[in-house]
């Protein structure tokens, strides 16, 4: 699988920055922010996605965690303080790994 691939040999930043492309191409419309990409952890944000749901989340955090896995992360968590279906602006991601 090319996307295993490229989760494997690209640095972690990488792979957070790219999960922009991944919500838009996979969920229409929605919007995707990267709010902070440190060596060890991230925050996302998405801030459009109409029907947003919570099993829509989880699937999302389970990409994001998984793919850190592939990369090579240890301990990943993800929280998600604050969620569109919580009439929030906006569902954040907060990922740390080792």
């Amino acid at each position: 699988n090319v996307y295993k691939l490229f989760v494997k040999l690209g640095p972690t930043q990488t792979f957070i920055s790219k999960a922009s492309e991944f919500l838009v191409s996979n969920y229409r419309p929605s919007a995707i922010d990267i709010i902070e990409i440190k060596s060890k952890s991230g925050i996302l944000r998405i801030t459009e996605f109409p029907e947003m749901e919570k099993t829509i989340e989880y699937r999302i955090a389970g990409w994001i965690q998984r793919g850190l896995e592939i990369s090579g992360c240890k301990n990943v968590t993800i929280e998600i303080p604050k969620s569109l279906t919580n009439f929030k602006p906006f569902s954040e991601f907060r990922v740390i790994w080792e």
